[in-house]
């Protein structure tokens, strides 16, 4: 049986190493800016969480679909009636997530990779990507880190 590996063939400009929070780090997959004209920009990012890290509750402008590449964890998210669903994960899972219902991720001990594809497209870096629910945290502004 041959392993599944994740190929990456892409002609649009590539962003790496965005600390999205303290415990996130990620790699912009493609620029949506640079789509053709008349089509339906994505963006795609790959995302690593340290374990037992996560990203509070929050919620998002767009929909997204996640695709656990490595590592397990969970996501809470409200299910659209006011009450919240569990739901376990593990490499190989893909889901989509309601952008406006809010959520949470948490890794496993061994932490999570995961792409996430959205659309409309949303920078990594663009502050409105992301709002958390807890406005104490609403001031993570996500940034390009230096010499990695």
């Amino acid at each position: 049986m041959s392993e599944n590996r994740l190929h990456v063939v892409n002609f649009l400009t590539v962003k790496n190493n965005i600390q999205v929070t303290p415990d996130v780090v990620g790699a912009e997959l493609n620029n949506p800016g640079e789509f053709a004209s008349d089509t339906n920009e994505i963006s795609i990012a790959r995302l690593t969480m340290d374990g037992n890290a996560g990203f509070e509750r929050h919620v998002h402008p767009h929909n997204h679909v996640l695709a656990i590449l490595e590592g397990s964890g969970f996501l809470v998210y409200d299910r659209g009636d006011g009450q919240d669903e569990r739901l376990e994960f593990g490499a190989g899972d893909v889901f989509n997530v309601p952008g406006t219902n809010e959520h949470a991720v948490t890794a496993g001990p061994d932490g999570i990779t995961m792409l996430s594809i959205g659309s409309p497209a949303m920078h990594l870096a663009d502050p409105s990507r992301m709002v958390f629910l807890d406005e104490a945290l609403r001031d993570m502004i996500p940034r390009e880190i230096e010499g990695l």
